[in-house]
C-alpha cells in the first residue's frame, strides 16, 4: 500500500501581493486624512456636530487649531500602529511560508511535522515581539532584508508614539540619546543631458533651464528626535513610511526565493510527501 500524500500550495506571489495591497490601502486612508485636516474650516467642523452633542468636558474645547494639530498627532499614532501591525501579520506569514519550504526540502516527512507547521507554528510567530520576528527569518532561515534596520527604527518609533505619545524618552534613544528614524524614500531628479549637472525637484516652482532626463531616484533619508523632543513626521515622511515597507517587503521576498533556492527548491515549490 502507498503511503498517503497531502498536496500543498504555497502562492509567494499572493503573499507579497496581500501585503502590498493594505499599504495600499493605508496609504490611501491617510493621504485623505491628511488633505481633510489641511483644508477643514471651523465653522464645517461646528456643522458637523449635528443639533444635539455631548461634551464630557464642556470647559475643556481645544481651540480649532489646538484640534488639529492634536488630530495630526493622532493620525500619525494611527498610521504607525496599523502600518507595524500589517507588517507583522506579513513577518508571521513569511515565518510560516519559511517552515513549510523547509519541510518540503525534507521530501517525505510524518504527519504530525505538517501539523506542527502548519496549526502550532502560526500561533508561536504571531505571539512573538515585531524584533523576535525579524530575528528568527534570519537566525532560522537566513532571511534578512537590507531594509531590516529601516523598518526596526519604524518600530522604535511607533513605540513611542503610541506608548509614549511621541515624546521621546530614555527608553527610545540610542548611546547619543536620539531616537534616529530612517527611510527608503524617492527623489525625483533632472539630470542636465550635457552636464550630467542633477536639480532636485523637491517643491513645486523649480525651473529646469537646459534639456534635461527626469529621473526618480531610492535614496535613504533619517531624521532625529532629542531626548524629551516631540516626534513630528510630515506627510511626505509618512509617505516615505509606505516606500520603506514596500521595499522590505520586495526584497524579503527575494530573500525567501533565495532561501528556497538554497535548499534545492525552486520559487515554485514542491508538496511535500507525507
Amino acid at each position: 500500500m502507498t503511503d498517503p500524500t497531502l498536496q500543498i500550495n504555497l502562492n509567494l506571489a499572493a503573499l507579497w501581493s496581500k501585503f502590498f495591497v493594505k499599504l495600499q490601502h493605508l496609504l490611501d486612508g491617510v493621504s485623505l486624512l491628511e488633505a481633510g485636516a489641511s483644508v477643514v474650516t471651523e465653522e464645517q467642523v461646528s456643522a458637523n456636530r449635528g443639533f444635539i452633542s455631548f461634551s464630557p468636558a464642556s470647559n475643556s474645547h481645544l481651540s480649532f487649531p489646538q484640534a488639529t494639530e492634536f488630530s495630526q498627532d493622532w493620525l500619525l499614532r494611527a498610521f504607525l500602529r496599523d502600518s507595524i501591525e500589517i507588517t507583522g501579520l506579513f513577518l508571521d506569514e513569511c515565518l510560516s511560508v519559511c517552515a513549510l519550504i523547509q519541510l518540503a526540502a525534507k521530501g517525505k516527512v510524518a504527519g504530525s511535522e505538517v501539523n506542527h507547521v502548519m496549526n502550532v507554528l502560526p500561533e508561536r510567530h504571531h505571539k512573538l515581539h515585531f524584533p523576535e520576528k525579524l530575528a528568527r527569518l534570519e537566525r532560522e532561515f537566513g532571511v534578512r532584508s537590507p531594509f531590516t534596520p529601516h523598518v526596526s527604527s519604524l518600530n522604535r518609533t511607533r513605540t513611542c508614539v503610541v506608548h509614549r505619545l511621541g515624546v521621546v524618552s530614555q527608553l527610545d534613544v540610542n548611546e547619543d540619546n536620539e531616537l534616529v528614524v530612517t527611510w527608503r524614500t524617492t527623489q525625483m531628479v533632472a539630470r542636465e543631458i550635457e552636464s550630467g549637472k542633477e536639480l532636485v525637484l523637491d517643491r513645486p516652482g523649480l525651473l529646469v533651464e537646459n534639456e534635461s532626463m527626469l529621473e526618480v531616484k531610492f535614496i535613504d533619508h533619517q531624521k532625529r528626535f532629542a531626548l524629551g523632543e516631540q516626534v513630528k513626521l510630515t506627510p511626505f515622511e509618512i509617505y516615505s513610511c509606505i516606500v520603506t515597507f514596500w521595499a522590505f517587503g520586495t526584497s524579503t521576498a527575494e530573500a525567501i526565493e533565495e532561501f528556497s533556492r538554497s535548499l534545492g527548491l525552486g520559487p515554485n515549490v514542491p508538496n511535500p510527501e507525507v
